[in-house]
């Protein structure tokens, strides 16, 4: 089981959306953190690269 904060068009008729009702407070925004090993493979490096790029281009 796991609780993740999604953009409502990431979520699909599988997720059960939590708010105020089940005692969540209101969540008006977030930050997106990427972490890796410093020590990870190139594939994981460079996908660690590209998702940051896409997530740049999306805060703008």
């Amino acid at each position: 089981m796991g609780v993740s904060l999604l953009p409502p068009r990431a979520a699909s008729p599988e997720h059960r959306v939590l708010g105020a009702e089940q005692g969540l407070p209101e969540v008006d925004s977030y930050e997106i953190v990427i972490v890796h090993r410093p020590t990870a493979d190139v594939m994981v490096k460079a996908l660690a690269e590209v998702l940051t790029e896409l997530l740049a281009v999306q805060a703008i």
